[in-house]
């Protein structure tokens, strides 16, 4: 099992990309000053694929509206950060919002891939 899941990983290096993850924490609102106050902001590099979107993900659901859907596939073994919907994810000057996330960690032990839909 180790060694498929360093192999997994050693190829999403070799062949993928560093994207950089960016998750905002939001505050909390401020009635007084009707400001939200104490987000943060949290930033990883983790090395993932990206891949065009399958047929399926051609148009938003339930709508003939044409997606631009596109699939990440992340390698998490030792990552710092899981990726979780809501994050963006930066990569040649293109930035994506993770709409679905799909977490493999079949040890539980932790996570060793993280399969993702983003526009």
């Amino acid at each position: 099992y180790d060694a498929i899941s360093q192999s997994a990983a050693a190829l999403i290096a070799r062949k993928g990309s560093p994207l950089t993850l960016t998750r905002v924490a939001e505050g909390t609102f401020n009635p007084v000053t009707q400001a939200i106050t104490g987000a943060t902001t949290t930033t990883a590099t983790l090395n993932g694929v990206v891949l065009p979107g399958g047929r399926g993900d051609d148009y938003q659901p339930g709508t003939l509206q044409r997606a631009s859907a596109i699939k990440i596939i992340f390698a998490l073994s030792g990552a710092s950060v899981v990726p979780q919907p809501g994050d963006v994810v930066s990569w040649n000057s293109v930035s994506w919002t993770l709409l679905r996330v799909s977490v493999t960690d079949p040890a539980g032990d932790g996570p060793i891939i993280a399969e993702c839909e983003a526009e």
